[in-house]
């Protein structure tokens, strides 16, 4: 037997005398167990940051023509609107923009008015009595009256004008850019600005805009879609495939799908484009994408390399825990003291 005068003695966390044998099993046990959870903490990190994001859910919705009317092809389409069962349009062109309003049934126009040769004119909407016309580069909003087009107003604004819609509160206005501007309809100052995202990624070159309940529709510049923007989050919930229509339209890369006013009385939508030889009624489903049982809900799935990740971390876990046991806890003799200060085996 050995004197405990050999032994350096320590006191564990419970109070109980140790050996330096065991002293040295508890000290490794707590290293092990520190650099365990250092690296499971970098991999864990390190596969977050690997980890794709949520995949998005954008349906694609087929558009259906109920019937089509004649639309003059010397108009470069900017702005389109329906009020009180007739079309009102803006057309662009430096030296031919246009305030005009339309025979429903047959696109002729009942009236007009033409703007100064240094404004292009771009996207209309109404409000209240009024309608707000954007202008492209000269920094300008005109208000005219409703009924007759005589000009009552004007607002200074900074940057391009491109398309505008009443929502109800504001005034919500885009500039080619990914943002859309909710404008005070009194002041048309910018109250706050949403980005839109599409797929992931910023939709630019966003144009001529109809606010419908909570939802945005726009044109986007040389695309041949209408993409369905909610008002609130900025995602594109839903596109529309007007290809099938875009096809039968437009000679050059100008004349390209621009104009969107929903027709509340029908419930449906008119469209046109830059130089186009006719309107269109057109129809889609608007409702939800939870509304669609075909549709599934992928934006609730996880990425299969998301699974593979966590699957590794298990696996990493278990082969740690391992390694810890087979080194910690390693046979030996059990040392302690009687009463009398004796040390037994």
């Amino acid at each position: 037997m050995r004197s405990p005068s050999n032994w350096v003695l320590s006191e564990s966390s419970d109070g109980r005398i140790l050996t330096s044998m065991v002293h040295r099993s508890y000290m490794g046990k707590a290293v092990l167990l520190a650099i365990f959870a250092l690296l499971m903490s970098c991999f864990s990190i390190a596969t977050h940051a690997q980890a794709p994001e949520i995949i998005e859910l954008v349906e694609e919705r087929e558009i259906t023509v109920l019937r089509t009317i004649y639309h003059d092809n010397t108009s470069f389409t900017q702005g389109l609107e329906i009020h009180n069962g007739t079309i009102l349009e803006s057309t662009g062109i430096w030296g031919h923009s246009k305030l005009r309003e339309l025979n429903q049934s047959t696109g002729e126009t009942i009236k007009q008015v033409e703007l100064s040769d240094e404004f292009f004119a771009e996207g209309i909407t109404v409000f209240e009595d009024k309608i707000v016309m954007l202008t492209w580069k000269s920094e300008v909003v005109f208000v005219f009256d409703r009924s007759s087009f005589s000009l009552i107003g004007n607002y200074s604004i900074q940057g391009q004008g491109w398309g505008i819609c009443y929502d109800g509160t504001h005034l919500v206005t885009s500039n080619g850019s990914t943002g859309l501007s909710f404008r005070n309809p009194e002041t048309f100052e910018v109250d706050y600005i949403l980005h839109v995202s599409h797929l992931g990624e910023n939709l630019d070159f966003i144009n001529e805009l109809e606010c419908v309940g909570g939802m945005i529709f726009a044109n986007v510049w040389k695309q041949e879609h209408i993409f369905a923007i909610n008002s609130s989050s900025g995602l594109v919930e839903y596109t529309v495939n007007a290809s099938s229509i875009a096809a039968e339209q437009g000679q050059t890369i100008n004349e390209v799908m621009n104009g969107i006013a929903y027709d509340a009385g029908n419930d449906a939508f008119w469209i046109t484009g830059k130089n186009w030889s006719k309107l269109y009624l057109v129809q889609f489903p608007t409702g939800p994408i939870s509304d669609n049982p075909n549709v599934n809900n992928i934006a609730n799935q996880q990425h299969p390399s998301q699974l593979s990740n966590h699957a590794s971390v298990f696996f990493l876990s278990i082969i740690f825990l391992i390694i810890i046991r087979s080194l910690v806890y390693q046979p030996s003799p059990l040392v302690g003291y009687n009463e009398d200060g004796k040390d037994v085996m």
